[in-house]
């Protein structure tokens, strides 16, 4: 997803977040807290590609403000 974001819209830096929001009514969820992470960048000898996988406490909400928070990070080179 990352490398298709920065193919399709020519940026600098690109980043997707992917996983599971939440558990299906009547089917068990695998981890709704696990996260992949991932951020490309062009680069001299193609792009750059860096991926992150995490698991998050609390509910929804809460797993996606980390999410987020990662994801910036990431950009920034903090993660």
């Amino acid at each position: 997803m990352a490398t298709g974001a920065l193919a399709w819209l020519g940026g600098s830096v690109s980043v997707a977040v992917t996983g599971i929001a939440r558990a299906v009514r009547g089917k068990p969820s695998r981890s709704p807290s696990a996260r992949w992470l991932a951020w490309a960048a062009p680069g001299p000898r193609g792009d750059s590609v860096r991926v992150l996988h995490r698991r998050y406490d609390g509910d929804r909400d809460a797993v996606r403000r980390q999410a987020v928070a990662d994801a910036l990070a990431g950009m920034l080179g903090s993660e």
